[in-house]
């Protein structure tokens, strides 16, 4: 994915220089802002560079049409705006919720595109799977992002069926599945613009609804690590798994490792799960899982679990 060029006017030269300092610290790699204080000056520029987009002050604005070649953003001091033919975003919120309107502004234009980084780095995806003990399967994986997440760029992606963490109305995996499964908008952005901030780690938002992983086909699977590798943005991904439909396995056949976090190995699920898996042919995938044995106060004991990841990993 190539880097965007942003032109950002407005007057207001404080916000200029915090809008650009955040986007150097946290978009250096897929965003460059080009900052303006006057409207001259940002028409000198615009008429002989490229520009992705331009977010453009509303006191510059005015009410004629605006004649740029690029795309044109309004930052607005009103949150709720009427009809018009230019988006608007709402000037006083968080830069980082303007950054993720910017790349929704992005996957708009961009229909049915996904984009692939040339020289692109080696992704290293770690699949945490486990037929039962789901609410252990995925404070496992958290805690596994965030203690990687002290030397790594890592992504957690919720691919559970039920959640400790609500994913309230936040746009996630539901959100994704379609769009990649439609080609109808650029699904790189569209992630981009999902990520939330854990401690440590970015994550992805589950499903809605548990049936949308059921829905799930492998040549969707494909285009979801396709478009979660053009961004080129982690060195490590942990997949938290934590559904049984025929998908999965495409999913951990994506995985380089595979880890089964269970707080008993004698499980009649567990034991299940191997037969089935033999039945089926998957014998290579029952050598490449590697069963955690959790201690017998996992579940109480919130405190200890990091050092204990740290320890095993």
């Amino acid at each position: 994915m190539g880097r965007r060029i942003v032109s950002l006017c407005i007057k207001d030269k404080r916000y200029l220089t915090a809008f650009s300092d955040y986007c150097i610290r946290n978009e250096g790699g897929r965003m460059l802002v080009k900052t303006f204080d006057t409207k001259e000056a940002l028409d000198r520029y615009e008429k002989n560079n490229h520009v992705d987009l331009i977010l453009l002050d509303a006191a510059f604005a005015g009410h004629e049409k605006l004649l740029y070649k690029s795309k044109v953003a309004i930052l607005s001091e009103e949150k709720y705006v009427g009809e018009s033919e230019y988006t608007y975003v709402y000037k006083f919120q968080r830069i980082d919720t303007i950054i993720k309107q910017i790349y929704g502004i992005f996957a708009e234009e961009d229909e049915g595109k996904l984009y692939k980084c040339s020289g692109n780095k080696n992704l290293y995806v770690l699949g945490i799977f486990s037929p039962c003990f789901s609410e252990q399967r995925e404070q496992y994986a958290r805690e596994l992002a965030a203690v990687y997440g002290r030397t790594k760029k890592v992504l957690y992606i919720n691919l559970a069926e039920l959640t400790e963490h609500d994913c309230e109305i936040k746009e996630g995996i539901s959100e994704l599945i379609y769009y990649i499964h439609e080609s109808s908008k650029s699904a790189s952005y569209r992630l981009l613009a999902m990520l939330n901030d854990e401690e440590g780690y970015k994550s992805v938002s589950g499903v809605k609804h548990y049936r949308d992983l059921y829905d799930i086909s492998s040549d969707d699977v494909d285009r979801l690590f396709e478009c979660i590798d053009a961004i080129d943005e982690f060195d490590m991904i942990v997949i938290d798994a934590g559904f049984m439909g025929d998908s999965v396995y495409d999913v951990l056949a994506h995985c380089n490792d595979i880890h089964m976090p269970v707080m008993d190995e004698r499980s009649m699920r567990i034991k299940h799960l191997w037969h089935d898996m033999a039945v089926y042919g998957r014998e290579q995938l029952i050598n490449d899982i590697k069963v955690i044995q959790l201690p017998a106060w996992w579940s109480e004991r919130q405190d200890m679990r990091s050092k204990w990841v740290s320890y095993e990993k």
